[in-house]
């Protein structure tokens, strides 16, 4: 994976739907901020720029090329989850 490559941030599959973060752009490797989720250790962790302006860290995600992800799961149902929601409800948040 190259810095400026297309990809999705995945959320999870279930039930024949894939709940994706959005596609954006592999922005390369950085320590993401304390208050994100996900397993973040504080250590460089790739980062995705989304088209809608949000970031998603890789520790939060699962993520790859559009072409990879579109292969693998291109005959679910997708649904946009926002990332915001997500990391409040992950917090205990509704």
């Amino acid at each position: 994976m190259k810095v400026g490559d297309k990809v999705i941030a995945m959320s999870h599959a279930e039930n024949g739907v894939i709940y994706i973060f959005g596609v954006g752009i592999y922005a390369g490797q950085f320590v993401p901020p304390p208050d994100i989720g996900g397993l973040n250790l504080g250590l460089p962790n790739p980062r995705i720029d989304l088209d809608d302006g949000k970031t998603v860290w890789g520790c939060e995600c699962w993520w790859g090329s559009v072409a990879s992800i579109e292969e693998k799961f291109g005959n679910l149902k997708c649904e946009v989850v926002d990332i915001d929601d997500a990391r409040t409800q992950a917090k205990g948040g509704k």
